[in-house]
């Protein structure tokens, strides 16, 4: 039994080892500056003063649904709305910390800070009927 269980042991490492010396070379997968490019990005993101802006309509929801925005750039939400009175101006962004019930008609500016290659900012209204992603490439 601790033959098997050696064996077994040594082809797990083993394996191991291969995979990662297989992948320790450049890999498409992992977003870098030479591999992503501002043609990939939503149109509703747009750079002013090397901040990068991503527009948001609430109404009935969120408009886009999903957004591609570059990572490594300090990023600011706009959540716009007008005349929005339904449960999407409860807004909640867990990984920055924000939940407010936004105006009915505003273009409230939200800091999302600086993210980082291969994450997600999820937002959603209180209740968990509307939301969104913004993907950072």
């Amino acid at each position: 039994m601790k033959k098997i269980l050696s064996l077994f042991l040594s082809l797990v490492l083993v394996t191991g080892i291969v995979l990662l010396v297989r992948n320790t070379g450049t890999s498409s997968w992992v977003p870098t500056s030479e591999n992503t490019s501002t043609s990939d990005v939503s149109s509703n993101v747009t750079m002013r003063d090397g901040i990068q802006y991503i527009t948001i309509d609430v109404k009935r929801g969120y408009s886009p649904r999903s957004t591609r925005a570059q990572w490594g750039v300090p990023t600011r939400l706009i959540a716009k709305t007008q005349e929005s009175y339904g449960c999407e101006t409860a807004l909640v962004i867990r990984s920055v910390w924000f939940q407010q019930y936004l105006p009915a008609t505003a273009n409230t500016e939200i800091d999302l800070g600086t993210p980082s290659a291969g994450t997600t900012t999820n937002g959603t209204c209180s209740m968990g009927m509307y939301g969104f992603q913004i993907e950072y490439i």
